[in-house]
């Protein structure tokens, strides 16, 4: 469904050296898999999503959905952002800000709209909120927020930048099992940036590493586990333990030896 091919970006400053943020990035997503990217700490994971979604273009290969080139935001996909308290319009209700998703959509009646709007919200466990706005939620129902309207917008590929690293322990990992519930009933197909090696390996079906910058693909990661997923029994799987080892030594190993640019 969804190919990098050979993506690189560089970033050319006003004065000095170019920067090489991504290079020759490459690999494939099925429909309705659930990727997770992850890897040292400002490798390029944010950018490489702004590339997939058409906000950035590569300055060399790139992304194909359903066989054709991205070369600016398609209605297939929606971007959740890791900042969710500024990507709700404050002045604008839970009802109205998921609303946003379908505002522009001709061929929908008005209530069909507020039918879709009102299904997402729903579905995030929001239902009774619709008239809130956005500074009378806590942080995860704001985030669930952001995720109801991405569903409102009725894509195909959600992909997420970070999107709970602003909560606290406990509200993540009901997110994290909202996300997979959300993706299972609505089979959806994510592409998921984190920088958590466990919550990485709890949602996905793979997981792809990417090194320092210039960054490249290290490793591809499938992660054999059974589904549906718990959160106390998932983590304490032998092989969800392993690949945690795999996974922390190849980032470890990238920290520490860096890929140099070529």
């Amino acid at each position: 469904m969804l190919t990098v091919d050979r993506l690189s970006k560089q970033y050319e400053p006003f004065s000095g050296r170019a920067v090489v943020a991504l290079k020759e990035v490459a690999f494939v997503i099925e429909r309705r898999r659930f990727v997770s990217i992850v890897g040292p700490s400002g490798c390029g994971k944010t950018t490489l999503l702004k590339c997939v979604c058409g906000l950035l273009r590569p300055t060399t290969g790139r992304v194909l959905l359903n066989g054709n080139e991205v070369a600016s935001p398609p209605p297939e996909m929606v971007l959740v952002f890791q900042d969710y308290n500024r990507s709700l319009l404050p002045w604008r209700t839970l009802l109205k800000n998921t609303l946003l998703g379908v505002e522009e959509k001709p061929r929908l009646t008005k209530a069909e709209k507020h039918e879709i709007a009102m299904q997402a919200i729903a579905s995030v466990g929001l239902k009774g909120f619709e008239q809130q706005y956005p500074w009378q939620l806590s942080g995860g129902q704001q985030q669930r927020a952001a995720i109801a309207r991405a569903l409102a917008y009725q894509c195909e590929i959600l992909l997420m930048d970070e999107p709970f690293a602003s909560v606290d322990a406990q509200t993540r990992e009901d997110l994290e099992d909202l996300l997979l519930d959300v993706w299972r009933r609505f089979d959806k197909t994510v592409l998921f940036v984190t920088h958590d090696i466990d919550e990485s390996i709890y949602l996905s079906d793979t997981v792809i590493v990417l090194s320092t910058h210039p960054s490249v693909v290290v490793d591809e990661l499938p992660i054999d586990l059974p589904r549906p997923r718990d959160q106390l029994a998932t983590r304490e799987n032998t092989k969800f333990i392993e690949y945690r080892h795999h996974l922390y030594a190849k980032i470890r190993g990238e920290r520490q030896h860096p890929v140099m640019p070529g």
